[in-house]
């Protein structure tokens, strides 16, 4: 399994915060998780023999502390291409970071940054979006 990781460059206090996860496929046996606890999404690869069995479960409502940030999303490319430009946008203004370029199997955890794509052919891809998303607030082209 191929992970890609984006950060945004070294603030001032020489830190850097995760904007995106990408997971090529070809996934390790088992279940895996590619980023922290505490951010808004979590991004895991399960990979199970037939015969596996996830006991059933239900996860309760829990209180957990307001996140304050950009909108989280996950990109998972069916089949196609498509380039992502990834852009850094702590500072209020995007810098462009790097392209990443996504195909069919591919999987892509957005947690914060300014993204663009390009489609190069024919491409299905599905979105899971963090909610409550109001399309007239939550989104600034540039």
């Amino acid at each position: 399994m191929k992970i890609d990781k984006v950060y945004t460059d070294m603030d001032a206090l020489g830190e850097e915060e995760l904007l995106a996860v990408v997971v090529r496929g070809g996934w390790d046996e088992g279940v895996h998780f590619h980023n922290e606890p505490a951010d808004a999404l979590q991004l895991g690869t399960l990979k199970l023999p037939a015969g596996h069995i996830v006991r059933n479960h239900f996860h309760p409502v829990v209180t957990r502390p307001a996140r304050q940030g950009s909108t989280a999303k996950v990109l998972t490319v069916l089949r196609g291409r498509v380039l992502v430009d990834i852009y850094d946008t702590l500072g209020g203004k995007p810098v462009y970071l790097q392209r990443v370029e996504l195909r069919g199997g591919d999987t892509m955890l957005c947690l914060a940054g300014g993204y663009g794509l390009e489609v190069l052919e024919e491409t299905e891809i599905v979105e899971v979006k963090q909610g409550p998303y109001n399309p007239h607030t939550d989104k600034v082209r540039f």
